[in-house]
This record gives structure tokens, sequence and C-alpha cells, in this order.
């Protein structure tokens, strides 16, 4: 069985574009949650509050944020989308709370393949309302159980990129975890690197590198010039059957 964390590529454009696995549809109360150990979802509980999801909710696979779960994500989206879809995703911006004392972001996203919201590149280019609603929800969905949680005003794209780079390399150092990509700091801006090898310069321009991924897929992602900014390769180390099995029991 598929473990929606483990086992799905996070994208091939990382950290701006990547796919999203929806857990709760817009428009709901019920707070569905990844169960780890299953890769199914778990009721957590129904909203204390009278609010609902005002975006579909969901992480990043292959992501493990500073509160110990994957990377949470909001995508913006005409539709409410059933949860486990996986869905093409830009970041537009980063929202940060602080919830029982931790820090917790939040990515904005848009849906790619959704042709009302696909134009958006920042979260400023929204209707200031809802980019409110999205604040307020958080700041009440937890009022009645007398829980407060500060959540801080939108950030720019920008933001969000180191959080899910950092997000990504805390998933990979895990022990016991291979990742299907690795990001790889090229200057200052982050490549990926797959686990059987390293980055292998396309002809031309070299602008585009292929990398070779689990169970013998192939995709190709993008990669500044090596001519200007000079390519650092990474492989992540195979692992045998026995310590694949391994790797499969912790988690």
């Amino acid at each position: 069985m598929t473990h929606p964390w483990h086992d799905v590529t996070p994208g091939i454009h990382l950290p701006a574009q990547f796919t999203a696995v929806i857990e709760i549809p817009k428009g709901s109360s019920v707070k569905y949650e990844l169960d780890k150990q299953t890769g199914l979802l778990r009721l957590d509980r129904v909203l204390y509050s009278a609010v609902y999801y005002p975006a579909n909710y969901g992480f990043l696979p292959q992501t493990l944020a500073e509160d110990d779960d994957p990377l949470d994500v909001l995508v913006l989206c005409q539709e409410a989308v059933d949860p486990l879809t996986l869905v093409n995703s830009r970041a537009i911006g980063l929202m940060t709370m602080i919830d029982s004392g931790k820090r917790d972001h939040k990515i904005l996203a848009v849906a790619l393949d959704d042709p009302e919201y696909s134009g958006y590149h920042e979260a400023s280019e929204l209707p200031p309302h809802r980019l409110a609603m999205l604040r307020r929800f958080f700041q009440d969905y937890k009022t009645l159980e007398g829980k407060a949680v500060e959540v801080d005003a939108m950030q720019p794209a920008a933001a969000a990129m180191p959080v899910i780079e950092d997000a990504l390399q805390r998933y990979s150092a895990q022990p016991g975890i291979q990742p299907l990509v690795r990001l790889v700091r090229v200057g200052n801006l982050a490549a990926r690197a797959g686990p059987r090898g390293p980055w292998r310069p396309s002809s031309g321009s070299g602008t585009r590198a292929r990398v070779a991924l689990l169970r013998g897929r192939e995709d190709r992602c993008w990669q500044p010039p090596p001519a200007k900014l000079g390519l650092r390769l990474a492989r992540v180390p195979r692992q045998d059957s026995g310590n694949q099995e391994n790797s499969t029991s912790r988690r």
C-alpha cells in the first residue's frame, strides 16, 4: 500500500511548485489527520466552533515540520477537493502561527490545474478579504476548546521557500529514511538529486537535467546553468533490501 507521506514524490520543481496531499476539503468542519503508521486518514475531531476550513488543507509529502508533522499547506481552489487527492500546487505565501507554544508554519498555495487560481504568484495579489478570512479562521477555530492561537500576518512567497527546503531536509535527515528526492544547494538556490545517482547535465544551455528516482522512474526538473553557479552533485546512498525493510518498519 502506498503511504501518502513516505511514498509520494514531493514534486519536480521544488520548492516553488510541489505536490500537495489533501486531507480536509474546503468547506469542511471535520478535522481529518494523517495516521502516520498506516497512511490512512483518522478523524481527529469535529471543530468545536461554528467555522469551516476556508481552503483545501493538507501537507507536503516527504517533509517534516518543526512540530514533527508533515509541513501543512492550504491550497486555494474553486472546488472542494476529496481527501488523499494529489494536487499540483504553487506556493504564494506563508502564514505562521503559535499553537500550544509551538511555531506552526502553513504554506499558502494555489492549485495549478484550476484556471481561476493558477495565475496567482503572490498572496498579495489575492483580494484582501480572502486573506483576512484565512487568518481569522485559524485565530478562531480553537477558541471553544479553550486554546489560544496567535497568527502572524501573511508573508510573501519568498518566505515560504526556505521553510519548504528545511522541511524536506529535516525529513531526509531522519534515521532509516531514504527519500525519493533530496535537495542539493547550488549557490543560494536549491536543486534536487535522486537516490540512484547524481545530476547529469543535459546538452545545450544546461538549464535542465535529468534525475533518476526510485523504481526506475525519471523526471525533469530545473537546474541552474553549471557555467554560472557550478554544480554540486549529491548521491543518496543505496540501501540493501534489509535496510529498506527496516526503513519501512520505522514508518
